[in-house]
């Protein structure tokens, strides 16, 4: 990550920002909300790695903290891709889970028609 040319990697990282967090203010946890880390292992802008890491640090500041990987979904498929094939809808069962406390099966659907999208989804960078 960089701003100008420049890394920044510890201004703009959200995984940085904790571990700091963690140094300086061990308190701050009473001031967070819980976290749902959400993540796909074909995500191809954002390591998965970098969630169960996320979710480490929160937790070693004492967040209530949950993480969740999906395998093979991208950077884009829970928000474009899945949204436009229709059916099953994965985000928004694991938010409303974490919400109600109930399992939940959703279905959405298809906006797009599915050879369109899967085109889409080869010519996709993230």
């Amino acid at each position: 990550m960089s701003v100008e040319g420049a890394v920044a990697y510890d201004v703009l990282s959200p995984l940085a920002a904790a571990r700091a967090l963690a140094k300086d203010d061990p308190g701050v946890a009473r001031f967070c909300p819980p976290a749902l880390l959400l993540h796909g292992t074909a995500d191809k802008s954002v390591p998965a790695a970098g969630s169960v890491l996320m979710h480490e640090a929160l937790a070693k500041l004492g967040v209530p903290s949950s993480y969740r990987l999906f395998e093979g979904k991208t950077h884009t498929d829970f928000l474009l891709e899945d949204a436009f094939r229709g059916g099953k809808d994965q985000l928004t069962d694991s938010i409303l889970q974490l919400v109600t406390g109930a399992p939940q099966e959703g279905r959405h659907a298809c906006m797009c028609p599915r050879l369109l999208v899967w085109l889409a989804s080869r010519v996709c960078p993230f």
